[in-house]
Formats: C-alpha cells, sequence, structure tokens
C-alpha cells in the first residue's frame, strides 16, 4: 500500500471524500470538504482509486462540522458511512446527492423536497450478521469497508434496534458454548453462516442459516435462546444444503415458518416505514378505481390501499411475504376487493390485461427490469408512485416515464437509514394528456 497526502474536495454520492492526485480521482471514506488526510491506496484504475485514510493532517479552513462517532467500529465497518457528520448535514447532503445524481444520470433537473427525518440511533428493526471463526472463538460481524471478503467482530450495533443490541453478545455466547461447523460463502452458500436478528412488536427472531449444527446441538442452542425471560419468539435454523427449516417457538406460539418470516422484505425502520406509507397514501390521486400494488412484500401498504380504493390487487414473488399478504387483507375484511398474487410482476403484467388508475411500484434495490418499464410505458397508466432506495436506478426509470409523457409532480426523499448514503425516495407521476 502506498501512503501520500489527499486534500478532499468534495463528497461523493456514497459520502466518500474526493480528491484529487496524480491526475485522478481517489475515494476517501470517513473524510470531509477542505480536510487533508494521510491516507493508504488499496485500489487503483485507470481513472479512480480508493484509499482508506490513515491521520488528519490539517482539519478544514475554515472549519467543517465533524462531531465524534457514537460506534467503537465506525472506520473499519463497512455498515455506516456519515456518522462523523452532524445529522441535519447528512440530511442537506443527502438532498444534494440525490437531486445530483437526477441530472448526472437522468439529464433530469428535480426538486426535491426536505428529507423525512428519522430517529438517528436504534432505528434498525432487523440486522444480519455473519458467523465465522477467529482462532477457536465463533464471533459475529459485519464486513469490513471495501473488504467483504473480512469480518469486523462486533458485540454491539448503535443502529439496531434495542432489543438487538441487547442480545448480539447472548447470541454469540450461546453459539461459543455449541459445538457447531462454519459455513464458508460459495456457490452454494453466498453469503456463508449468518445470523438475521429481527424485532417485530417487541418481539425478537432469530434466523440462523448454513451453520451445521447435530440434531442435539440444534436443541440445545434453540432452549438456550427460549429460555424465559427471553423475548425471543422463535428460532429458525436453515441449512444450506435446500431442507426444510427447523423451527423452534416460544410456548403457546405458532410454529410456522411464514409466521416469522425473517426472509421477506420489509423496511427496517418502522418509524420511517409509517411516514412513507402515509405519504402514498395520502398522494393526490385524482382517481381511485383500482390501484396495482408490484412488489407488495408482506401486504402492509397493500392493505391501506385497500381500505381506499374500490380494487386492489398486490404481486408478490416471495411466497413467505405472499401468505403473510393475504393474511393482512383477510384480516382487514378486505377479501372481497383485494387479490394478492404470487409470481413475479413481470409474469403477472404478461398475462393481466387489466388497466388500473394507479401504479405503485416498489422494486428491488435494481429498480425496474426492463419488461415492466415496458410495460408500463406501454400501458400508461394515469399515475404511478414508485418508491425507490438506489437514486441512480431511480433516475433511470424515471427518465424512461418523462420520455413517454409523464411529468413529475413530487420528490419525496425519505430517510430510512440514517449515518448511511442510502436514501429512500418516492417519486408521484402523472400521464401529461390525463384529463
Amino acid at each position: 500500500m502506498t501512503e501520500t497526502a489527499y486534500l478532499i474536495a468534495t463528497l461523493s454520492t456514497r459520502g466518500e471524500g474526493i480528491a484529487r492526485a496524480g491526475g485522478k480521482v481517489t475515494f476517501i471514506p470517513f473524510t470531509l470538504p477542505g480536510e487533508t488526510w494521510s491516507a493508504d491506496l488499496i485500489e487503483s484504475k485507470k481513472n479512480y482509486g480508493r484509499a482508506l485514510p490513515r491521520k488528519m493532517i490539517s482539519p478544514a479552513n475554515p472549519p467543517v462540522g465533524r462531531v465524534e462517532p457514537r460506534c467503537p467500529y465506525f472506520g473499519s465497518c463497512g455498515g455506516c458511512h456519515l456518522q462523523h457528520i452532524p445529522y441535519t448535514d447528512q440530511l442537506r447532503w443527502k438532498r444534494h446527492w440525490l437531486e445530483e445524481t437526477f441530472r448526472r444520470v437522468a439529464h433530469l433537473e428535480v426538486q426535491s423536497a426536505d428529507i423525512e427525518p428519522s430517529p438517528t440511533w436504534e432505528y434498525r428493526n432487523k440486522i444480519t450478521l455473519r458467523v465465522t471463526k477467529m482462532g477457536t472463538e465463533t464471533v459475529l460481524g459485519y464486513h469490513r469497508i471495501y473488504q467483504p471478503d473480512r469480518i469486523i467482530p462486533i458485540t454491539d450495533c448503535p443502529i439496531a434496534h434495542p432489543l438487538i443490541r441487547k442480545w448480539i453478545p447472548l447470541v454469540t455466547d450461546a453459539l461459543n458454548r455449541t459445538p457447531l461447523e462454519i459455513i464458508s460463502p460459495s456457490p452454494a452458500s453466498p453469503q456463508g453462516s449468518r445470523v438475521v436478528m429481527q424485532v417485530r412488536e417487541s418481539s425478537l427472531t432469530l434466523s440462523v442459516w448454513d451453520v451445521q449444527l447435530l440434531p442435539h446441538a440444534q436443541e440445545q442452542l434453540a432452549e438456550a435462546w427460549l429460555a424465559p425471560p427471553s423475548p425471543i419468539d422463535g428460532v429458525i435454523l436453515r441449512n444450506f444444503t435446500g431442507g426444510a427449516p427447523r423451527i423452534w417457538a416460544r410456548s403457546g406460539k405458532t410454529t410456522r415458518v411464514n409466521d416469522f418470516a425473517t426472509e421477506t422484505f420489509l423496511q427496517v425502520n418502522d418509524t420511517v416505514r409509517e411516514k412513507l406509507y402515509a405519504h402514498i397514501l395520502e398522494l393526490p390521486y385524482r382517481r381511485r378505481g383500482s390501484v396495482l400494488d408490484g412488489y407488495c412484500g408482506v401486504g402492509l401498504l397493500t392493505r391501506r390501499l385497500a381500505e381506499r380504493f374500490e380494487k386492489t390487487v398486490g404481486v408478490e414473488l416471495n411466497g413467505e411475504a405472499v401468505w403473510m399478504a393475504r393474511k393482512q387483507v383477510e384480516q382487514g375484511g378486505l377479501s372481497g376487493r383485494t387479490q394478492i398474487q404470487a409470481g413475479s410482476l413481470e409474469a403477472f403484467l404478461s398475462k393481466c390485461r387489466d388497466s388500473f388508475d394507479v401504479w405503485i411500484l416498489n422494486p428491488p434495490r435494481a429498480g425496474l427490469s426492463s419488461k415492466v418499464r415496458s410495460a408500463l410505458t406501454r400501458r400508461r397508466p394515469p399515475e404511478c408512485a414508485i418508491v425507490s432506495c438506489h437514486p441512480a436506478a431511480l433516475a433511470r426509470d424515471v427518465k424512461a416515464l418523462v420520455d413517454a409523457g409523464y411529468t413529475i409532480e413530487r420528490v419525496q426523499p425519505f430517510d430510512m437509514f440514517p449515518h448511511t448514503h442510502h436514501l429512500e425516495t418516492v417519486i408521484f407521476l402523472r400521464r401529461k394528456w390525463d384529463p
């Protein structure tokens, strides 16, 4: 590694400091504009490089806001990018990055509303921790910044729900007292051994993936985690060989994997999720006859849409999520005017010929597929709302709609992920020629 000095000019849309040295751009995380840092170059491409900061040589003049990170792992862990920036400044930067991304990717000038803020700590209801061995010890951890093959062992995560924070060391301790075999990432198990910890309604579910345990060790582990006064509702052991998961539940609880559904999509920030759903429900729709809720997940939004539209159709690929969405509809007494379709949105659109007044789409991080974009621009629903956690993918998708004759009515970002560069955004579009 080569160490040199870098003057930080600005921040990239990933929250990295941008410096120019040797005729090319170098990205350096955890820095601020105006600061000069010594850093170790760890990646060098033709037009850019990446470096890890070593020591600040001089602060910005005049000083730029910098705060002490709360997490002891910040600077090594790849989970958070912005803990050194005051929260109000994080929001300012994120709004700037969103508008800049639309200019760069879509050549569109958009006017973003102020970002809806979030509680800044203990907001994540779900985390995934890698399980690995360091010497003879079993540890849980996150990937290192820029080094996904290396793990930072942790015993706490300040952005996680308080129950998760409390149980990280307890889960680690139980794993260390259990004979087990760790599975490294491979084609058969791309992520390797891991533990998913998720909180719903003040109870905790643990889903353990690809950790090899003998039957008696499985029982031992589940009993240790479920013993009173544990807040854990369920323990799910999922094996990489593809066998059915083994499930243990607190006494009196059901033992179907669908009742826990830790692998279904649900926004990790409960407070901001409620703000986002409220925003979607209150958009100024001109017609409330029918709505298509694409990528509907477990149906939380679908159920609320069904209370406001005459006909609602949700489409979801994940089987566990479909089961939960249908349960949501049934519990709300909305089965008569609501359908939950299992399968991909692409397959649904290829067969369904119904028209919808409104399309609401919350695709995966990669954004809409070319088939969905094509169907959307061909069918031309009067109004459409797109939810995205990836501004570049969102800009690409919105550009296709603008080119097809839509106007951008509202751009509302939500800070679903404080202390990271990620941003959730809802864009509402209306067809120009709609009366």
